[in-house]
């Protein structure tokens, strides 16, 4: 497993560095094209068109992490928009769910759509009534 859970508010640091200092051009061309597609209601087109853009912003922060001067540009990047040091940990954990995407996929389509004991019970730690 990737550890402790992502936190909510790593993802606004995360995608600010991406859209605005990393790749900013990429971004803007990205949230032009899925605005057109979202409005058109054309599911299928926005996959794939975040898809595209997921694999570029992958790429681009794998190369990223291959060198001490783009850890070191990566962690400055999160300093000037937060001082939670726990959000490159945070990307890390993003892209190593970025990598296994497929095999997650893959794992979810062999799950039954229900499981029968599991039908109707509801979570021993459920405070739900």
């Amino acid at each position: 497993m990737i550890g402790k859970s992502t936190a909510s508010g790593s993802l606004a640091p995360i995608w600010n560095l991406v859209a605005e200092e990393l790749l900013p051009s990429m971004a803007r061309e990205y949230v032009a094209t899925a605005q057109k597609v979202m409005v058109v209601n054309g599911q299928a087109e926005a996959r794939r068109i975040v898809a595209a853009f997921q694999k570029k912003v992958v790429t681009y922060l794998d190369r990223m992490l291959e060198t001490d001067d783009g850890i070191t540009a990566l962690c400055a990047g999160f300093e000037a928009c937060t001082s939670s040091r726990a959000t490159f940990d945070d990307l890390i954990k993003m892209i190593r769910v970025m990598h296994a995407r497929q095999e997650l996929a893959e794992v979810a389509r062999a799950l039954p759509f229900k499981i029968a004991d599991l039908e109707g019970k509801r979570s021993p730690r459920s405070s739900i009534s």
